[in-house]
């Protein structure tokens, strides 16, 4: 069976068939911006540690079970520490590259395969991790030379003039 239908018209306005020319023709309303109401905002990925701990202590259904669980085994104690351990890594990559390799093999005389370990003696100190955040790279270098002589006492036992 075929039924013919009535002509349906669903708006007043005549299309040509050329699409450039109708979408220029019809009026739109500008769509609104979320991020500036509020609604719809950006905001920084969660790190995979971040990920990590969020998920050792919330559980699904208001009861915290994993928390409690995870609290119980020490997982949790170690995604604080695993934390706390990715954070300085960030921290030396960034100091490495703050400063060419050069300049702790010629100026510090501080071997390549040291160098990590200089960083992370630096990073002991409030003011070195100040700087790394001010970017300061003069001030940092002052820093360098300043604790060249204590690492090396401490680490290598050598005497120094």
């Amino acid at each position: 069976m075929v039924f013919e239908l009535n002509e349906v018209q669903l708006r007043d306005v005549e299309l040509s068939g050329l699409l450039a020319m109708d979408a220029a023709n019809i009026e739109t309303k500008p769509t609104p911006d979320l991020t500036k109401t509020g609604a719809f905002s950006f905001r920084e990925p969660m790190s995979v540690e971040d990920r990590r701990l969020h998920t050792a202590t919330t559980s699904p259904g208001g009861i915290p079970f994993d928390y409690f669980l995870n609290k119980w085994s020490g997982r949790l104690d170690m995604l604080i520490r695993q934390k706390a351990y990715a954070r300085k890594k960030r921290q030396v990559k960034k100091a490495k590259k703050s400063v060419s390799d050069h300049f702790f093999e010629k100026e510090l005389e501080i071997s390549p395969d040291l160098v990590e370990d200089f960083i992370y003696f630096c990073l002991r100190f409030k003011k070195f991790k100040l700087l790394l955040r001010q970017n300061d790279k003069l001030k940092l270098i002052n820093f360098y030379r300043s604790k060249t002589a204590p690492y090396k006492e401490h680490r290598l036992g050598e005497e120094i003039d």
